[in-house]
């Protein structure tokens, strides 16, 4: 086996074992349903509900601490961050609901675009007084 194999399997193995230990059954194996080369996502079904694994390339191991930051003290439109680990740059996070990107593809629609937009806005205003908070986070992965 290669290190990416050993590492795939490694990254599935701690998965599995989270949502075991955070009460979650898991009902089929997990799907990858993004795989790009900065990240691949998988889907797992729960008797929680959908689960999602995310394993990051190095420049983006920081997004799982922003979206902890972002949940806990911004918004709960970001999507909640399950178990996180760092050594294996991999995630959980509970389902957020349908990608903005599948939908509009098939059907681009202005109104749900500008919804978007505007929470997107809604996040950035409300996340000004926290900018300490981001850079210490960012000094921590640097």
């Amino acid at each position: 086996m290669n290190n990416t194999v050993d590492h795939n399997l490694a990254v599935a193995g701690w998965a599995k074992q989270q949502l075991i230990a955070f009460g979650y059954k898991l009902i089929e194996e997990s799907i990858v349903v993004r795989d790009m080369p900065w990240s691949k996502v998988s889907l797992f079904k729960t008797s929680k509900g959908l689960v999602y694994l995310k394993l990051m390339a190095t420049p983006f191991v920081i997004e799982p601490k922003i979206l902890q930051f972002l949940y806990k003290n911004v918004s709960t439109a970001v999507t909640e961050v399950i178990a996180l680990n760092e050594q294996l740059s991999c995630f959980l996070m509970k389902d957020a609901g349908q990608v903005l990107r599948d939908i509009q593809k098939k059907k681009f629609q202005i109104q749900l675009f500008c919804n978007a937009l505007k929470l997107q806005t809604q996040i950035q205003i409300a996340s000004v007084p926290f900018v300490k908070s981001f850079i210490l986070i960012l000094i921590k992965f640097n």
